[in-house]
């Protein structure tokens, strides 16, 4: 995974957890897309840093594995708000981002 280009633990760890979420969600067991983005907001608001691996481009192609058109849209409608939120997160927490990175690089 590009997210985590030298770190191939929490690369695994974001895939397991990914796959994790997406299994709830199928399962219908109170896990919904509703929440799951309602999730993503909450924690952006916490650590609006996130808002960096927030990468567009890598999850267009994601797009070519679907062959329902619904789904296709549906999806297309996901990547528009991922990248939505990231560029406000970016913009409105941009002196918030700076000093917790500045925090974690002081901290190794």
């Amino acid at each position: 995974m590009e997210i985590y280009k030298n770190d191939e633990d929490r690369a695994n760890l974001l895939m397991l957890s990914t796959k994790e979420l997406v299994k709830k969600v199928k399962e219908d067991n109170g896990l919904d897309i509703d929440k799951l983005v309602a999730n993503i907001q909450k924690e952006l608001r916490i650590t609006p840093r996130y808002a960096k691996k927030i990468d567009v481009d890598l999850l267009r192609p994601l797009l070519n594995l679907s062959h329902d058109q619904d789904t296709i849209s549906y999806q297309e409608n996901i990547i528009e708000f991922l990248n939505a939120v990231k560029e406000e997160t970016l913009h409105d927490k941009k002196s918030q981002i700076a000093k917790d990175e500045e925090n974690i690089e002081s901290k190794y």
